[in-house]
């Protein structure tokens, strides 16, 4: 195998084999890559065609046994993606008009947003497949197809090689390069600092914030995550716009006082002052 293999920007998982193989002076298998992964003892990168939809509606699923966030299902598009880092953080979906709920991966922007992969295809007939990626779906990638990037490896046969058990490895925080949209795309929630921990709270579960949820603070979030998530300072969305929007939402025929004063109130404070 070349010595420049390490500058590659990702290695298939017979290279990535092979090259673990060299590095720690034994046989090793494909499926030995395989069992890495899934104890999530290295990360792999797995090719998708998917639009990335902003998760905004959450609920509470009675039905729920684990931790994960659940989700109405989306309706925004905001990117286009077309690889993946795994493992990834996962949430809840439900269905549109339907009581199931579907576990679906899901990525994370800097602000603690949550993101699902809607990967129906044109040509599938309608059926019980869920619309989002996740474990169970029929599109859901194969290892032996994956990649993993190098420093991986190096990583794992550096602890293979030594005499001590290794810890058991924290899960890797990515940065999607493959995602086509105006926000930064994680895996997992990126590290954040304080400040930015207390704008995740809000923008992740905003009815955590009061002790009821209205119409118009509904509408609100809405507006907030489909306006301000992923915009250009350069080119801010106009207010009549927002009002607009949450006028709609709040089954109005048009914008009013009202709607101009709750479109008002979701403006980041460090927008411009053009276009308003």
């Amino acid at each position: 195998m070349s010595k420049l293999t390490k500058f590659k920007t990702a290695l298939t998982v017979s290279e990535a084999s092979e090259l673990l193989s060299k590095l720690i002076d034994e046989p090793i298998s494909i499926d030995d890559i395989e069992a890495l992964f899934r104890s999530n003892r290295i990360g792999m990168i797995f090719q998708v065609t998917a639009n990335v939809m902003i998760l905004t509606d959450e609920f509470k699923s009675p039905d729920a046994i684990t931790h994960a966030r659940s989700f109405e299902e989306p309706t925004i598009s905001v990117a286009t993606c077309k690889a993946i880092h795994l493992p990834s953080e996962e949430i809840y979906i439900r269905s549109a008009g339907q009581k199931a709920i579907h576990k679906a991966i899901a990525l994370r922007d800097t602000v603690g947003n949550f993101y699902a992969l809607n990967i129906t295809q044109t040509d599938e007939p309608d059926s019980f497949l869920p619309k989002f990626l996740g474990r169970i779906h029929n599109h859901f990638p194969i290892v032996k197809d994956g990649f993993i990037e190098p420093a991986e490896i190096y990583r794992i046969a550096a602890e293979a090689n030594q005499d001590q058990i290794p810890t058991l490895s924290s899960l890797a925080i990515k940065r999607n390069n493959w995602c086509i949209g105006k926000a930064d795309l994680y895996n997992f929630k990126p590290n954040i600092t304080t400040n930015e921990a207390c704008i995740e709270n809000i923008n992740s579960n905003p009815a955590s914030s009061f002790s009821h949820m209205t119409f118009e603070l509904k509408a609100m979030q809405l507006a907030a995550n489909h306006f301000w998530v992923t915009y250009e300072k350069e080119r801010p969305p106009l207010q009549k716009s927002v009002s607009n929007f949450i006028a709609e939402k709040l089954g109005l025929t048009g914008p009013n006082r009202k709607t101009d004063a709750l479109a008002a109130a979701i403006r980041p404070t460090d927008a411009p002052d053009s276009q308003r």
